[in-house]
């Protein structure tokens, strides 16, 4: 009993530091998401400024809600993972990225089940780590656009 107890003790001992980081990493990846889900709830409820309030077409008084982003958001998304051949992402992507009823992306939806503590089936450390490092620069630059 002596000797097992000894290794497991020198396992953990190695081994501890390591599981640490990836409990901390995964928790930092956490409170990442859920200051981006934050901060999209914030920004949902305000506009996106064209050129100054001006389309590229000329009209003036030009405003975007940031729903009205959430397709190119979700397919670049999408696409992103694909090229990087993260198949495990898009298949996450297409469980839960979009509507049930209309099929469009809800991004809302999906920074709530990245910033929820209990994951849905499928949303390893791995796959929420990645999502939010590609989200965070996106919804970032919505937030210096909005007035």
């Amino acid at each position: 009993m002596y000797c097992l107890f000894q290794g497991v003790a020198a396992w953990l001992s190695l081994n501890g530091p390591l599981r640490d980081n990836m409990m901390l990493s995964s928790n930092l990846d956490l409170l990442e998401a859920q200051e981006l889900q934050d901060l999209w709830c914030s920004l949902s409820l305000r506009h996106v400024s064209l050129e100054g309030g001006r389309c590229s077409c000329g009209r003036q008084h030009v405003t975007l809600r940031l729903t009205d982003f959430e397709e190119d958001i979700g397919e670049y998304l999408y696409d992103d993972a694909a090229r990087a051949q993260r198949q495990d992402i898009n298949a996450f992507l297409r469980a839960y990225g979009r509507d049930a009823e209309t099929g469009l992306w809800n991004i809302d939806r999906l920074l709530r089940l990245l910033a929820s503590a209990e994951p849905e089936l499928g949303l390893t450390p791995d796959i929420r780590a990645a999502l939010v490092a590609k989200l965070r620069p996106i919804i970032e630059s919505f937030d210096r656009l909005h007035i």
